[in-house]
């Protein structure tokens, strides 16, 4: 997602925490990869470079900060692009933290726990770091909030360049640098972890930073699981499932921590719903498309559908419009629950996709949570432009015409004076001739 000019664009400096933090989500390797290896992710840039040697809290300047009025305007953001754009965000990860509180924090800076709670209100989890003080009582801000997800250290077994003096202890204990508080929501691995940084490396990084994004992960692997899911189903789930943990720290008093514990993901009974049919029927299965077409067909189930996504080349994209009159559909499924408006629609630009083979995949979900998938692949054919506004662009005054039995060929048609071949067949989906191969 990109607003603005050179919102998206290559880090220069500065940026290796937010990489280290990103590849702990989601990142891919060939021998190890992040929490949720496919998931997407959408970068909100809340940081900026401050000048002012004053305020650089002791750091040289210039030096990187963030204002608390970006990170709410960041929290807006998601909540538009999750209500507005219909984008199927899971969680929030703020890796960041300020000042310390021994309860909630909600009355001290409203605004901002109000930015948290609507996110909740539309069920996307704002996961925030503990902080690394190494306080045995308290936790940061924002993860202070009543409504947040707040995330504490503890060591992974791994070394580091510390050489063991966060972990003194050893594995599954709160490590030294940790924030922690009685009312904290998880803990999670965060010494020592190794994760991407730029430049195509990685680093073995430590602090609740790190631990906060493998909660993160976790919540979309969650989310992908049911996706109906409220944000306190989710952290009543992975709490149930934790194992528990003391802080034996020196002047630790915290007892019965929930530490992250995935495994039960492993023997989790299939949300998988066979029951659910989903028609596609644009693009069609093995089709040529070209320019601006659509994403069309129907899904149904016994429980009711709540709502149909759709991923291209494997990537979640967002939901498509659901709901559509299908009295075909009623005719042929009369005793299905809402079958007569089954129908899911929306246009969608084949001509901004690389020429070739492409994949689209379907997800149905029940008002259950369960779901069915359905993949299809495709093949985009495409002028040299996605888009042409001058009616004179194309000339077929020097075209020859051919026909065969399943189609009509432009020979030398001219689009801003290139020549190409173009194929037409008729589309029964949208009963008319479709360009289905450029040459």
């Amino acid at each position: 997602y990109q607003i603005g000019t050179g919102a998206a664009r290559p880090c220069l400096s500065g940026c290796e925490h937010g990489t280290h933090v990103a590849g702990i989500v989601a990142g891919r390797n060939a021998s190890f990869s992040g929490v949720a290896k496919d998931a997407a992710i959408v970068a909100v840039q809340v940081f900026h470079l401050n000048r002012l040697q004053s305020e650089c809290d002791g750091d040289s300047a210039p030096c990187i900060r963030s204002s608390i009025s970006n990170q709410i305007r960041g929290l807006d953001f998601i909540y538009k692009l999750k209500t507005v754009n219909d984008n199927p965000i899971a969680a929030v990860n703020l890796s960041l933290e300020s000042f310390q509180f021994s309860n909630l924090c909600d009355a001290e800076y409203t605004i901002y726990a109000d930015a948290v709670s609507w996110l909740k209100i539309v069920d996307v989890a704002t996961v925030a770091a503990a902080g690394n003080e190494g306080y045995k009582d308290r936790i940061g801000m924002p993860a202070c909030f009543s409504d947040a997800i707040s995330v504490g250290s503890v060591c992974d077994g791994s070394s580091g360049p510390d050489g063991g003096s966060d972990c003194p202890q050893g594995r599954d204990t709160v490590a030294e640098h940790s924030n922690i508080a009685p009312f904290i929501s998880l803990l999670a691995p965060g010494t020592w972890i190794n994760s991407s940084v730029p430049g195509g490396g990685y680093g073995n990084w430590a602090g609740t930073s790190m631990a906060a994004p493998h909660v993160a992960g976790a919540w979309a692997l969650m989310k992908q699981r049911n996706p109906l899911a409220s944000v306190d189903d989710v952290l009543r789930e992975l709490q149930a499932h934790a194992f528990v943990v003391d802080d034996t720290r020196v002047g630790g008093t915290a007892t019965n921590l929930k530490s992250l514990d995935l495994r039960f993901l492993q023997n989790a009974p299939s949300l998988v719903d066979n029951r659910i049919t989903i028609a596609l029927e644009e693009p069609a299965a093995n089709s040529h498309v070209a320019g601006v077409g659509n994403i069309r067909g129907w899904a149904i189930g016994p429980e009711g559908i709540d709502h149909v996504e759709y991923y291209l080349d494997g990537v979640l994209k967002k939901r498509i419009p659901y709901g559509g009159t299908r009295p075909d559909v009623a005719k042929k499924h009369p005793d299905v629950p809402s079958s007569g408006s089954s129908g899911f629609s929306q246009s969608y630009t084949y001509g901004l996709m690389s020429a070739g083979v492409h994949s689209i995949k379907l997800r149905a979900v029940s008002k259950t949570g369960k779901y069915k998938d359905l993949q299809r692949n495709f093949t985009v054919s495409k002028f040299h432009k996605p888009y042409f506004g001058d009616p004179s662009a194309m000339d077929i005054s020097g075209s020859t015409v051919k026909r065969d039995g399943a189609g009509i060929i432009l020979n030398k048609v001219k689009v801003e004076g290139r020549p190409y071949n173009v194929r037409l067949e008729w589309q029964v989906p949208m009963q008319q001739f479709g360009i289905v191969d450029i040459k």
